[in-house]
């Protein structure tokens, strides 16, 4: 008998999903996310608007200007979290960014500088810097331990492996394979769990886009396990 042909995989697709107008929540990837939507300070404005979900399942992140106030993008995760491993793969090629962009993934748990886990994109505000410095953070309110590596292409996967033991393992690879960067945080000082995942994309320095345009970062899939 012939043989039958092997079905062909139906692109994934989505409805395009905006936050509840009620309680600003999304729902992506599998989790329920808290989308933030306040004005706080140059920098730290963050619009609801500024997050959706399109057509193919990707999220999109934006800064805008509305009125002149320029507005960030920012959401979380509705539980709480701990221990296991973080992946989110960025679609957008971050070299095109403004020097005063940021963006990325991280745990926090707070206060300000204490229990947080950031992998985060950015120049810093130094336009000498030529490409993106893909940034490794631990925060526990001892002296910052931190690594930086140079990131210039799109679809890069991001992980995170945090362990019980207190070691987190951090690595960013390109759609190759090939290795951006990675770093082991092994000291004795360790990152609380029980506070929340956010993906951001926000404002430093001055809280304004010095090329005065809107930025967008795209993610395709976020898991933890």
């Amino acid at each position: 008998p012939t043989p039958s042909p092997t079905p062909t995989p139906s692109p994934i697709s989505c409805s395009v999903t905006t936050p509840s107008p009620i309680d600003q929540t999304l729902t992506w990837s599998g989790y329920k996310w808290q989308v933030d939507n306040y004005n706080e300070q140059p920098g730290k404005n963050y619009s609801a608007n500024n997050v959706y979900v399109d057509n193919q399942c990707n999220l999109h992140l934006k800064i805008t200007n509305v009125g002149g106030t320029w507005y960030s993008a920012s959401l979380r995760t509705v539980n709480t979290v701990g221990y296991g491993t973080y992946t989110y793969t960025m679609l957008t090629n971050p070299y095109g960014w403004d020097k005063n962009v940021v963006g990325g993934g991280f745990y926090d748990k707070g206060p300000n500088y204490y229990n947080e886990l950031d992998d985060e994109t950015s120049r810093w505000g130094n336009p000498s810097v030529v490409d993106q410095l893909d940034q490794f953070t631990v925060w526990t309110g001892t002296p910052v331990a931190s690594s930086y590596y140079s990131i210039s292409e799109p679809n890069t996967i991001h992980k995170m492996v945090w362990s019980p033991s207190g070691q987190v393992q951090f690595s960013t690879t390109g759609a190759s394979g090939n290795t951006i960067g990675s770093w082991t945080y092994t000291e004795p000082y360790q990152v609380e769990t029980g506070g929340y995942y956010y993906l951001c994309l926000w404002l430093t320095g001055t809280g304004v886009p010095s090329n005065g345009q809107s930025q967008e970062m795209v993610i395709s899939n976020f898991s933890m396990v």
